[in-house]
């Protein structure tokens, strides 16, 4: 943590040397995001524990308006590599951002760890979301961000996103094979946005065969695999009302055998004045349809209190937890302090 602290001391310094912005020939080096976000967590069984969360600082450098780059500072937990391919992700202080971009009237590209932007979850940053991440990010089935480059284009409100990633979560791209993500949709850039998204991409034993916490579809960490995955979403946010549903279906060809899975979350949300709000969420995932008792489901209510800007806001986050087949005591309360100088509408 304190070496996380040091850190965004030096960056702040560093932005108020004057030379930074003093000539257009070098461009300008600004923060593009400051984000704070400290947790509380209590789980059944008397288990507590603090953690700064999903924390982040992001600064930008841009040549001109259409050309420039953006690195982000974080935990690594902030990549969300696939469960594929690591058991575990340690919380140190780590570069979760660092892209080039270049934008203007036929798209914007990007290159380097860049986020994925799989869904309307994915697609946001940590400083909107409300909940934490649902299951599939939770269960690291889908990463966050990771190397490779993307391309966004849109027009009236339709729009495509393309990217090609490693897969890893890393520029060690063990097996040399690639992951693919697409989304199509419709946004009216105020209320609505409606769409589907796609990943797909191939594993190999070089680099699954020491994960041992994978058990999604039953894999074989042991052979290759295709993964396919699919996603149905709807944003939908009019006045005071907040509405958000995506559901994901996938499957695993393995030996020439296909296993089905599938995860969904439905988050239904209400402002009842400019500094409260409250959110009720139900999420669930089952790892493998051919299996029984290996459903996983959750019902979280949040309630919001923040300031007239939303710059300062605490949660308060009670979330049930159902197994099938045994009752383990999981249940969880969250305090959670967020904290940014940006307005978030």
């Amino acid at each position: 943590m304190f070496r996380f602290l040091k850190y965004l001391i030096i960056s702040l310094i560093c932005l108020y040397i004057p030379n930074s912005q003093a000539s257009e020939k070098l461009g300008v080096l600004s923060v593009e995001d400051l984000f704070f976000r400290p947790y509380f967590l209590v789980r059944e069984g008397q288990e507590a524990e603090f953690g700064l969360g999903e924390t982040s600082l992001a600064l930008s450098w841009f040549k001109t308006q259409e050309l420039g780059g953006i690195i982000r500072l974080g935990s690594r937990a902030l990549i969300n590599p696939m469960i594929h391919f690591s058991d575990d992700v340690k919380e140190e202080l780590s570069i979760v951002e660092a892209f080039a971009q270049l934008s203007g009237i036929y798209g914007r590209l990007r290159m380097g760890l860049i986020p994925i932007e799989f869904g309307i979850e994915g697609q946001w940053q940590e400083s909107e979301i409300y909940f934490p991440r649902s299951l599939i990010f939770e269960k690291r089935l889908i990463p966050l961000r990771d190397f490779g480059i993307s391309y966004q284009v849109g027009i009236q409100g339709y729009y495509t996103r393309l990217a090609i990633h490693n897969g890893e979560g890393e520029s060690d791209n063990k097996d040399g094979q690639m992951f693919y993500t697409a989304s199509w949709g419709w946004s009216d850039y105020k209320n609505v946005n409606v769409g589907i998204s796609s990943m797909t991409g191939t594993t190999k034993p070089i680099s699954t065969q020491n994960v041992t916490q994978d058990l999604i579809a039953g894999i074989n960490v042991d052979n290759a695999a295709l993964w396919r995955l699919g996603q149905i979403y709807i944003h939908w946010h009019p006045n005071d009302w907040f509405f958000l549903s995506e559901f994901m279906f996938g499957e695993l060809e393995q030996s020439e055998k296909v296993t089905k899975f599938n995860a969904s979350h439905l988050d239904l949300g209400y402002r009842w004045n400019p500094n409260f709000k409250l959110f009720v969420r139900y999420d669930q995932f089952d790892p493998n349809e051919s299996k029984d008792k290996d459903l996983e489901q959750k019902s979280s209510l949040a309630l919001v209190f923040s300031d007239k800007y939303n710059t300062n806001s605490l949660y308060l986050i009670a979330t049930k937890i159902f197994e099938q087949g045994s009752n383990v005591h999981n249940d969880e309360f969250r305090l959670i302090w967020s904290l940014t100088p940006r307005y978030q509408d």
